[in-house]
């Protein structure tokens, strides 16, 4: 098996994708991993034997493009991010508004530890609320 991993900026990810679309590469996921100040953001797609990763890193307080207007799929991955990490996603097909996997009352984005921790560390409510 072949991988390729490419580190792009975020606004080179439409056009990667695209070009993966018309080049006949299949959607797999998109995996998260929040990192020191932000997240890693990487975007697989598969062809025969042939993988290809774009990875992007956001800080915690960017929004990302939605990619669901080329591989619908993507609408499903795109609103875990959302529910899981509190990453804004713009343009969804279909947005369950964080609602995707966690139900009402649910702790916001329980896959960070950052914030959220330290936050109630403080004796401050939830989120800084």
């Amino acid at each position: 098996m072949i991988e390729n991993i490419i580190n792009l900026n975020k606004d080179e990810i439409a056009q990667n994708v695209k070009n993966s679309f018309n080049s006949g590469l299949r959607f797999i996921t998109i995996t998260c991993v929040e990192i020191l100040d932000g997240f890693e953001i990487i975007y697989s797609f598969a062809k025969k034997y042939e993988m290809n990763h774009f990875k992007i890193s956001i800080s915690k307080d960017e929004e990302i493009e939605s990619i669901s207007s080329i591989y619908f799929s993507a609408m499903l991955v795109e609103n875990e991010l959302k529910d899981l990490f509190g990453i804004k996603v713009n343009n969804l097909a279909i947005d369950y508004d964080g609602k995707l996997l966690l139900s009402e009352g649910a702790p916001y984005a329980p896959m960070c530890s950052n914030d959220q921790i330290q936050i109630e560390v403080k004796g401050e409510t939830k989120n800084g609320e």
